[in-house]
């Protein structure tokens, strides 16, 4: 059979990485900066909690068009979590995260349940869209 060889083939071919994308929009009479603020406040709190510590992150960011800024980012081993922010109004902000291979671990997936949930309380239901 031809099919499994080539499968195999594309499967080494390819680095997989799950990833997380939470989108906070706030209410537009909302301080941009006071939510930008508060949201950056929560994250940074969760990932320390959960043993990610600030790192560097090279690259720009961007929301849809928007051209964005990176407001933090943290990492714990190759488990990487961002933040970006766009200062229009309303306000918005991009929490992205980032592990290799097809699973999360255990660190990752409580942080994908947590965060929605803790920017949720804060900032509304309505507020706060989870992609993936």
């Amino acid at each position: 059979m031809r099919i499994a060889p080539l499968a195999i083939v594309a499967l080494a071919a390819c680095d997989p990485f799950v990833v997380s994308q939470i989108t906070l929009t706030a209410s537009p009479s909302a301080s941009t900066d006071s939510v930008r603020h508060d949201a950056t406040r929560i994250v940074d709190s969760l990932a320390s909690l959960h043993g990610l510590a600030s790192a560097p992150w090279a690259y720009g960011c961007s929301i849809g068009r928007a051209e964005g800024t990176r407001e933090g980012s943290w990492s714990a081993g190759s488990l990487w979590l961002t933040v970006c922010a766009v200062t229009l109004q309303p306000a918005q902000l991009q929490v992205y995260m980032k592990l290799p291979g097809v699973h999360w671990n255990a660190k990752g997936d409580s942080l994908r349940r947590e965060l929605p949930a803790v920017l949720r309380a804060r900032f509304g239901a309505d507020a706060v869209a989870v992609d993936r």
